[in-house]
């Protein structure tokens, strides 16, 4: 069956994988829309797993929950009740039966409409995801408008048009060129909900290869995986992430090897603009994800230097099981907490054993042992040491790598104190990767770390920019401005991104600190008094904070000494440094640095420009703090 087609007041669209209602629309993953068409040819015909299976499926072999997980997305689409089902019922032991009315819509084809553009040339491997006639003996019923239809005169060229879709056209209805696109979560199609990880790996990848595009501004991983689990308008989408495209598409391991859907949705206008299927074997998994996204490129006839071309054709075979377990390794740094962390650096190492020549392993790597220690979750010595070992060997494997200069340019700042060094790091990786956010996001720490503020801003901008809706680079760019003493800036973002993200404790932190150096104490209380409610700060640093912002300095001063006293391990050297300074306790404050700076405090990289520290600033001491960190 070709063309689209009712199911009671749903349109089907088939050529782009969508159904409408009013004025929603849904898309549909392509070997999803295959099984309801396929079902549409027959309706309240009973069709067993095993034909649908077989009928869709046609190169490879699959189980039952792989089916099922395409009649479950149907039915949310259609938002179809399973237990009161109006357009898909479930026989059991039986298979599917279609119970909707099926009406066929007549094409409406215009006459300036011109012909389709030629086929593009297909990769090797390639699949269409092309539609599923019904078998001989399967009507579909004939309806006014099909009679109709059967009784026009249609040109060669009309036909082309109405059946394959419209040319692709690099712009969409208003002439916006395609210039920003974001790649939805890919779905897992393998049947196994345990591989949902490597679905998201899938996704990560893609974003990565179509980062590395100057002229093409990607939304990042952690914008677009918060959209894992809304059921949000593809327009609604676009315009939170700032982009005039969108992919969507799934993933699905078949035997040795694995496959990807795709498809290209115009933001503003909700149209379908292409889609496709690939396929490769599982050694093959980066050229596949390269292939994907050198697809995706040419749709949008964005233009490619040479060295991104190369870039998008070069991929070496990998092994399977330390791939596997590399991906496993990043849905856990993902996640960034100190378990987490150490859980990945375990499958990283694991991974690099299995393949001592796999580079993304050892970025991986030096990307995890890089944040125990700035978070300080392990040892900042033996953790940087590490990091530094790891990252070598990334770009001993791949030279053009942006992730291991990054890391790299991180150790220089934090542990080996040479600013210049991590400047020049940064902006490496930032040439060879424009699209990597992290890399601007330490960047711009590095810059305010120099007390370079209008630099700092701009770079911390641009990490936004390509992670518009993550909490993380908002809530840097908030602590950038404090930093600036730009506090009404500060104030201003903290108000907005707390819309987003009411939750954040750090957000309503440097809110309380925005509104405390502007004089606002009582607003900057009633922020303190939201923070604390949430029990995820030490409410003894709390309450000391609390009344150092009230002017209750004796308060502050007792409550401290409590808070020091109480202690059974060592307390923060940074908080204890800040508390000091504020309370004019200067040779207390100047013990309390020198302890951070053995333990390689990432707090100290911004002690230029911390407000906490203006009181100390006259004393020798801080100028010789300060030259040793690498900033005098």
């Amino acid at each position: 069956m070709r063309g689209d087609f009712f199911l009671n007041d749903w349109l089907v669209q088939p050529q782009l994988n969508l159904v409408r209602r009013g004025e929603s629309s849904v898309h549909i993953e392509p070997k999803a829309m295959q099984v309801l068409v396929y079902l549409a040819g027959g309706p309240d015909e009973v069709v067993s797993k095993q034909v649908l299976k077989k009928q869709v499926w046609t190169d490879a072999y699959v189980t039952d929950d792989v089916l099922v997980r395409c009649v479950s997305e149907l039915r949310k689409a259609l938002e179809d009740d399973p237990r009161q089902p109006q357009i898909i019922q479930t026989i059991p032991r039986g298979g599917y039966r279609l119970i909707a009315k099926v009406v066929v819509e007549p094409p409406v084809v215009s006459e300036n409409l011109e012909p389709a553009a030629s086929p593009i040339p297909r990769p090797v491997e390639s699949i269409h995801a092309q539609p599923i006639q019904p078998p001989p003996g399967r009507r579909f019923p004939l309806s006014t408008s099909l009679m109709v239809l059967l009784g026009l005169a249609l040109g060669a060229a009309a036909i082309a048009v109405v059946w394959l879709g419209f040319p692709f056209s690099r712009s969409d209805a208003s002439g916006t060129r395609i210039r920003s696109l974001a790649v939805l979560p890919l779905k897992n199609f393998s049947g196994n909900a345990e591989q949902d990880y490597f679905a998201d790996a899938m996704t990560e990848a893609l974003i990565n290869d179509l980062a590395r595009i100057r002229t093409l501004q990607v939304a990042s991983r952690t914008s677009v995986m918060s959209y894992k689990a809304k059921a949000l308008p593809i327009s609604s989408i676009a315009r939170e992430l700032k982009v005039d495209a969108l992919v969507e598409g799934s993933v699905q391991l078949v035997g040795p090897r694995v496959r990807i859907s795709a498809q290209l949705i115009d933001g503003k206008t909700d149209r379908h603009l292409w889609s496709d299927t690939y396929e490769r074997e599982y050694k093959d998994i980066l050229f596949l994800q390269k292939e994907v996204a050198r697809a995706v490129a040419e749709k949008i006839e964005i233009t490619l230097t040479p060295e991104e071309e190369q870039k998008l054709a070069k991929a070496e075979p990998v092994n399977p099981e330390a791939y596997q377990t590399y991906v496993k390794g990043r849905y856990f740094w993902n996640q960034r907490s100190r378990d987490s962390l150490i859980k990945a650096a375990e499958y990283f190492e694991e991974s690099v054993k299995l393949a001592p020549d796999f580079g993304l392993a050892y970025s991986g790597l030096a990307d995890t042992h890089n944040l125990l220690a700035h978070y300080g979750f392990r040892d900042a010595d033996d953790s940087f040491q590490k990091s530094k070992a790891a990252a070598r060997k990334a770009l001993q494997l791949d030279p053009a790598a942006a992730e291991p200069h990054a890391s790299l340019a991180l150790i220089s700042m934090a542990y080996d104190r040479d600013w210049k060094a991590a400047e020049q790091g940064f902006r490496k990786a930032i040439s060879l990767d424009p699209g990597y956010p992290t890399s601007h996001h330490w960047l711009a720490l590095c810059l305010i770390g120099q007390g370079k503020v209008d630099e700092a801003i701009q770079e911390a901008g641009r990490a936004r920019d390509l992670d518009p809706v993550s909490m993380a680079p908002n809530t840097f760019v908030a602590q950038v401005f404090l930093l600036a003493r730009q506090y009404g800036r500060a104030e201003q973002k903290c108000l907005e991104t707390l819309e987003i993200h009411p939750n954040s404790t750090a957000l309503r932190l440097i809110l309380t600190e925005s509104y405390w150096r502007q004089g606002k104490i009582k607003q900057a209380l009633a922020e303190m008094d939201k923070v604390a409610k949430t029990g995820q700060e030490d409410p003894a640093q709390l309450a000391i904070t609390r009344a150092l912002i009230a002017g209750e300095k004796a308060s502050a001063k007792r409550l401290f000494q409590e808070y020091i006293s109480s202690r059974k391990g060592p307390s923060s050297p940074m908080f204890c440094a800040q508390t000091h300074a504020l309370l004019g306790q200067n040779d207390q404050a100047f013990e309390c640095l020198e302890k951070a700076f053995a333990r390689h405090e990432s707090s100290l990289l911004i002690i230029k420009v911390d407000p906490a520290f203006d009181g100390l600033r006259q004393d020798a001491r801080f100028a010789r703090l300060t030259s040793q960190l690498g900033l005098g």
